[in-house]
């Protein structure tokens, strides 16, 4: 068996990484599978019949897997990529012929036209009973075995036997469901399209494993940023890639033999070297656990650089946070001179370094002298003008100037101040952006609307300088992190043997702290998508009562650890169209929210319900509450309701702001109820559908 294999060479080689022990064991597979040969000349290969034979058949079509990387893909310049891509351009060259390269839609694409003959040979493929009665296949080039892929949270090693009766996702007409179907009738198969979509569905747990190659769902894993799988096991099979030619072209099939065996060891090795990256076999220590301590030191200073970075951003938001609070305590004594006195007001008005006016009836009638130097104007340019005068015909969001400045003032006259973020130009029509303040004021039986206006364009600015930075580093700090955890989890699933106990638990601290690291970065990474909007939406449309049972199964173990129990009321008939995983996204947020502040024992109540065109779904749980001094900042980014030193509860402080960028997006919106002592509802609110 290929763990067993894997553990025999770690013991003879000492602690070579695992990465060079598979690309060993690949090189010497395929030298085992590939006959030695010598270079020859094309002439010297073939008889003059197969050489007529190939004069009489000039247009060989060869259709290739378009997603089966690192085997053989169609990249995006539509150019046959891959391992048999490789080999097949050097059989073109010591054949001294060309292949024309059909580009289907899809591997069962590929089988159903080789079966009409629509197509005459592929490049990799392994040979099955059911696909020999229509292709001869060719000595392999390589083989790869088999692995059962699980969630992270199944923590023991599986066989196929431990199957049956499961839900088991395999790529649509790849060789493993042809094998299993007929070894394993008792395993419940769920055929997807492709590699990758198999692994969400593991991942969001709505099949219970995969069985897929194992170099091909490592590629995929990594690409794809999946952190909650691993390899629980083998099947005992093997993918052996072959060359496969039509029934009825026998002699191509030993015209191709000719020319695999005229391929060179290098020229093999060179191939693997290209898309396995295979490393030398250089040993990195002399003891194992050295290496294993090593692993854990750098991830202990990714800890800290991640901890220092975070802290420091903490201090960043405090300092911001305290010159909002000091600037809208100067707005506020600003507000209060308006009651006091003329003179007081006078003073306060003309001194303020923010730009301050009153506008009555859609007209300016008082400013100050920040103001005219902020519009670039005189005060008798401004005085009677129109706010519209002085903002662009629609605001970076898309809405119309006027209609959304209407909106405002008009809530504003209600009584509820405004405060939010507004495009503004200047006199010679240059555009700025600004933080606005609206307040109500009474003066002489007359209704004002008081303004101050705050130019924050540097501040944007630096805001955009901070998020580059977080995306480069995240993306920076992504990659090595992956690399350590997945080799820790090998490690601690036993590649390199049986680990002694103190070890074993240094390594347990290493991996769970790699976790949370990815977890941070993850949430780093969407953040500053979300701010850029470069995000996209993947929308299809589900039933939500689906959709929420799905969330729990996702969560019950993280429920299960605090002790707590999901319920989900009765919901009325609904479906959505929208991101299915980034909802998924919110949920998780929520639902591990509640269990975290949930007391032992608890239930916490998942509800759906309809009004008029929107639809809320809530969380309800018996929790401490939320204070009423955090209330305002819930939403905001790196902000928790305690965040001392010594704080019982992890977290980053952006899920809920990650929560109501994604609700946003989809034209919903989001909030929340809390009462102290009693607990808090977190909800959303989403269009459904016509």
């Amino acid at each position: 068996m290929l763990i067993n294999n894997l553990n025999n060479a770690n013991a003879t080689q000492q602690s070579e990484t695992l990465h060079n022990i598979i690309s060993w064991w690949l090189a010497f597979t395929a030298a085992l599978l590939l006959p030695v040969s010598v270079s020859l000349a094309a002439d010297d290969l073939l008889t003059a019949q197969e050489r007529s034979w190939l004069k009489a058949h000039p247009d060989i079509r060869i259709a290739p897997d378009p997603d089966f990387p690192p085997i053989e893909y169609i990249d995006s310049n539509g150019e046959y990529r891959g391992i048999a891509a490789d080999y097949v351009a050097l059989l073109e060259k010591k054949l001294n012929m060309k292949f024309q390269v059909a580009i289907l839609p899809s591997w069962d694409d590929v089988l159903a036209q080789a079966q009409t003959r629509e197509i005459d040979m592929f490049g990799a493929a392994a040979a099955t009973p059911q696909r020999e009665q229509y292709m001869n296949f060719t000595a392999p080039h390589f083989e790869l075995p088999g692995v059962i892929i699980v969630s992270t949270k199944v923590d023991q090693n599986l066989t196929l036997k431990d199957l049956h009766g499961l839900k088991v996702a395999v790529v649509s007409g790849y060789v493993w469901q042809e094998l299993i179907e007929r070894d394993h009738p008792e395993i419940e198969l769920e055929p997807v399209p492709d590699l990758l979509s198999g692994l969400k569905r593991v991942s969001f747990g709505s099949v219970d494993a995969m069985v897929a190659n194992l170099a091909i769902a490592t590629h995929y894993i990594e690409k794809s940023g999946i952190t909650n799988l691993r390899v629980a096991g083998e099947t005992g099979y093997f993918g052996r890639y072959a060359l496969a030619v039509r029934k009825d072209w026998p002699q191509l099939n030993v015209i191709l033999e000719k020319g695999l065996n005229a391929i060179t060891a290098e020229e093999r090795s060179a191939i693997l070297h290209k898309w396995v990256t295979l490393g030398g076999k250089k040993s990195l220590f002399e003891n194992r656990t050295f290496w294993i301590v090593l692993l854990s030191f750098l991830a202990l200073l990714t800890v800290m650089a991640i901890l220092w970075w975070n802290w420091s951003l903490r201090r960043q938001v405090a300092r911001r946070t305290a010159a909002l609070r000091e600037e809208f305590s100067q707005r506020k004594r600003v507000e209060q001179a308006f009651d006091n006195s003329e003179q007081r007001y006078r003073t306060l008005f003309d001194s303020a370094s923010d730009a301050v006016l009153m506008f009555k009836d859609g007209q300016f009638v008082e400013c100050n002298d920040a103001a005219t130097n902020m519009f670039g104007c005189s005060r008798k340019q401004l005085i009677g003008q129109s706010p519209s005068r002085f903002s662009p015909p629609s605001q970076p969001d898309g809405r119309n100037s006027e209609e959304k400045a209407d909106a405002l003032i008009t809530t504003c006259l209600e009584g509820i101040p405004q405060m939010f973020e507004w495009q503004h130009s200047r006199l010679d029509n240059t555009l700025f952006d600004a933080e606005v303040s609206l307040n109500a004021h009474t003066e002489s039986d007359q209704r004002y609307v008081l303004a101050i206006i705050r130019d924050i364009t540097e501040r944007k600015r630096i805001d955009r300088l901070k998020d580059e930075f977080i995306s480069t580093v995240s993306h920076e700090i992504r990659t090595p992190l992956t690399s350590i955890r997945g080799s820790l989890g090998l490690i601690k699933g036993g590649v390199t043997g049986e680990l002694a106990e103190k070890t074993s638990e240094i390594l347990d601290i290493a991996y769970q702290n790699t976790e949370r690291l990815l977890l941070l970065v993850n949430d780093l990474l969407d953040i500053q998508k979300l701010t850029s909007g470069t995000i996209q939406l993947e929308q299809r449309t589900f039933n939500l009562a689906e959709f929420l049972d799905q969330a729990i199964i996702a969560n019950q173990s993280y429920g299960d650890q605090y002790n707590v129990e999901y319920q989900r009321q009765p919901v009325p008939t609904v479906t959505l169209t929208a991101d299915y995983e980034r909802l998924m996204q919110v949920m998780n947020n929520f639902l591990s929210n509640a269990a975290k502040f949930s007391p032992q024992g608890d239930v916490i109540h998942i509800t759906a319900e309809q009004h008029g065109p929107m639809v809320r779904v809530s969380v309800q749980d018996h929790g401490p509450g939320i204070p009423h001094q955090f209330r305002p900042q819930v939403f905001e980014r790196f902000t928790q309701s305690d965040s001392s030193d010594t704080r019982q509860r992890g977290g980053t402080g952006l899920g809920l702001s990650i929560a109501k960028a994604i609700v946003e997006l989809h034209g919903g919106s989001i909030g929340f109820h809390s009462t102290l002592g009693e607990g808090s509802e977190f909800y959303f609110d989403l269009p459904m559908d016509k």
